[in-house]
Protein backbone atom coordinates (compact mmCIF):
# COMPACT_ATOMS: atom_id res chain seq x y z
CA UNK A 1 0.00 0.00 0.00
CA UNK A 2 1.34 3.41 -0.98
CA UNK A 3 0.73 6.55 1.09
CA UNK A 4 -1.47 8.67 -1.18
CA UNK A 5 -3.05 10.94 1.45
CA UNK A 6 -6.48 9.94 0.19
CA UNK A 7 -5.77 10.86 -3.43
CA UNK A 8 -6.66 7.34 -4.58
CA UNK A 9 -10.26 7.98 -3.59
CA UNK A 10 -10.48 10.92 -5.99
CA UNK A 11 -8.16 9.86 -8.80
CA UNK A 12 -7.56 6.43 -10.20
CA UNK A 13 -4.53 4.52 -9.05
CA UNK A 14 -1.72 3.27 -11.24
CA UNK A 15 -2.39 2.20 -14.79
CA UNK A 16 -0.34 1.38 -17.86
CA UNK A 17 0.21 5.05 -18.73
CA UNK A 18 1.86 5.57 -15.33
CA UNK A 19 4.80 3.51 -16.60
CA UNK A 20 4.99 4.81 -20.18
CA UNK A 21 7.50 7.36 -21.39
CA UNK A 22 6.45 9.80 -24.09
CA UNK A 23 9.01 10.20 -26.87
CA UNK A 24 8.71 13.06 -29.32
CA UNK A 25 10.36 13.50 -32.69
CA UNK A 26 10.94 16.97 -34.07
CA UNK A 27 11.91 18.12 -37.52
CA UNK A 28 13.38 21.41 -38.66
CA UNK A 29 13.34 22.84 -42.15
CA UNK A 30 16.34 24.53 -43.74
CA UNK A 31 15.19 28.09 -43.06
CA UNK A 32 14.42 27.16 -39.46
CA UNK A 33 17.85 25.61 -38.97
CA UNK A 34 19.46 28.71 -40.44
CA UNK A 35 17.56 30.81 -37.90
CA UNK A 36 18.12 28.76 -34.73
CA UNK A 37 21.25 26.78 -35.60
CA UNK A 38 23.82 29.27 -34.29
CA UNK A 39 21.96 29.55 -30.98
CA UNK A 40 21.70 25.75 -30.72
CA UNK A 41 25.46 25.45 -31.29
CA UNK A 42 26.15 28.04 -28.59
CA UNK A 43 23.85 26.31 -26.08
CA UNK A 44 25.31 22.88 -26.84
CA UNK A 45 28.82 24.27 -26.36
CA UNK A 46 27.88 25.88 -23.03
CA UNK A 47 26.31 22.64 -21.80
CA UNK A 48 29.18 20.45 -22.97
CA UNK A 49 27.02 18.54 -25.46
CA UNK A 50 29.70 18.08 -28.11
CA UNK A 51 27.80 15.52 -30.20
CA UNK A 52 24.77 17.84 -30.41
CA UNK A 53 27.02 20.76 -31.36
CA UNK A 54 28.69 18.71 -34.10
CA UNK A 55 25.34 17.45 -35.42
CA UNK A 56 23.91 20.95 -35.75
CA UNK A 57 27.14 22.30 -37.22
CA UNK A 58 27.21 19.53 -39.84
CA UNK A 59 23.59 20.18 -40.79
CA UNK A 60 24.24 23.92 -41.07
CA UNK A 61 27.25 23.27 -43.32
CA UNK A 62 25.16 20.97 -45.52
CA UNK A 63 22.56 23.68 -46.21
CA UNK A 64 25.14 26.45 -46.77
Amino acid sequence: MLPTSGAARTWSGLNVSSFQVAITVQEVQQHGLAAIGPCAVELATAEGLDAHRRAVTMRMEAIA
